[in-house]
């Protein structure tokens, strides 16, 4: 059957007519990048921030920490063992006096020169014990041994990769101090942790 009222054919549009339309999605699509940058500032912020976390913020080197009156140790060239303890920050909050680890310290017989060393094994990080029956340092962990100067003992154990861990002591006004650094185990050099 054939149509009584033909449709007339659709001319497209010309003049500020036609314009409108473009310039609104040009508009639309150029809207869509700019609110698409700002929400991808978000993500990438959010990746920024632990790198500015406090809790991710080192100093870099030891604390200088007074570690006992020079009195208390007996100058008997015997190791000793003192725990470390320092003020800490975590994020906002100050932990006063917490235990950062134990050191062990040899007064040089009728000096006042005294040597530190770090309790703990460079093997695997274990906490090494004196065993004064035999005069040496053992760690329980792999049967691991030192000199009282914290050389290690290869006849007795092949397990540790360096010496005993030397620290940085001085005597001021009295009292020992100790720059105290953790160092990382399992390898032949010190290499401090961060």
């Amino acid at each position: 059957m054939a149509d009584l009222h033909p449709q007339p054919a659709v001319q497209p549009a010309s003049g500020p007519q036609a314009t409108t339309p473009r310039r609104r999605r040009f508009l639309t699509e150029a809207l869509a990048v700019v609110i698409g940058g700002f929400v991808m500032v978000f993500p990438f912020a959010a990746g920024l921030a632990p790198f500015f976390d406090p809790l991710r913020r080192t100093t870099g080197g030891g604390k200088h920490v007074r570690v006992t009156p020079l009195d208390a140790l007996p100058d008997d060239g015997l190791p000793h063992p003192f725990t470390i303890t320092a003020d800490m920050t975590d994020a906002w909050t100050l932990l006063p006096n917490e235990p950062i680890g134990r050191v062990y310290l040899i007064r040089k017989q009728g000096t006042q020169t005294v040597r530190a060393l770090s309790a703990i094994c460079p093997h695997l990080g274990c906490m090494v014990g004196y065993d004064a029956a035999h005069e040496l340092f053992r760690c329980p962990c792999h049967t691991s041994a030192f000199d009282l100067d914290g050389t290690r003992r290869l006849d007795i154990s092949k397990v540790p990769p360096r010496n005993m861990d030397s620290l940085t002591c001085k005597v001021e006004n009295g009292e020992v101090w100790v720059d105290y650094l953790n160092f990382k185990t399992g390898l032949e050099k010190q290499v401090p942790r961060a």
